[in-house]
């Protein structure tokens, strides 16, 4: 099974490629020119294909023992993340189009997700809410226009919907280390300034998905030995 799996994933990089080329431009959703051989496959389009192959196959065989549900919004939760990945960084912009659809289904679907704990998932939300908007707010102020999006706290109260507290603090940590880290090395390599705009928005996806699988394990652990 794992296998039909990956090919679902593998198919389903076509709309996320027809999103991604849609949303962030205003235009039609159509799908790609490839399927009809109105153009040749681009190295992005192709790398969709694969990494949604890659998320389906890693997502079944770590969550395939669980409820169905979880395996199915996970897998939608993946593919959200992977199009704004896409569109973050081709347009420095995580479309309202996408993210906000996201954010309902991901309040909605709370109680499948979390159980008799859905509430929790409102306050993760809520908390990647107020930290990505106090952080754009200050961003802002010091360091002017874009040093973070209003689209990144979007995200970032999707994030939190989708990890749930307090594993929503796994996600911020992840988001924050993989951020500072690349900003850190491309300032030393002088391939950026203080004042280069970075899509922020992939560091917020790395930090979501790392809390959507292995965020509940990280609370464990860190409750055991502190």
């Amino acid at each position: 099974m794992i296998i039909v799996y990956t090919l679902l994933g593998f198919v389903l990089g076509a709309p996320i490629n027809a999103l991604a080329d849609a949303l962030p431009l205003h235009r039609r959703v159509e799908w790609p020119a490839y399927l009809a051989r109105r153009a040749p496959l681009r190295f992005r389009e192709a790398a969709v294909h694969l990494a949604a192959a890659a998320l389906f196959a890693f997502l079944w065989a770590r969550l395939s023992g669980e409820e169905p549900a979880q395996l199915i919004l996970a897998s939608f939760y993946s593919l959200v993340l992977l199009l704004v990945t896409v569109t973050d960084l081709e347009h420095r912009l995580i479309p309202d189009r996408a993210i906000l659809p996201a954010i309902g289904v991901a309040a909605l679907a709370a109680p499948l997700r979390f159980g008799a704990g859905w509430p929790f998932a409102l306050l993760g939300g809520a908390t990647g809410f107020l930290f990505f908007f106090a952080a754009a707010w200050l961003g802002e102020r010091m360091l002017g226009r874009g040093a973070l999006g209003w689209g990144d706290v979007k995200l970032a109260t999707f994030v939190g919907l989708i990890s749930g507290f307090p594993q929503v603090f796994v996600a911020l940590v992840v988001a924050l280390v993989a951020g500072g880290v690349t900003s850190l090395a491309l300032l030393l390599a002088r391939r950026a300034t203080l004042r280069t705009a970075i899509p922020y928005g992939p560091f917020i996806v790395a930090g979501g998905f790392y809390a959507l699988v292995w965020g509940s394990e990280v609370v464990q652990w860190y409750a055991s030995n502190f």
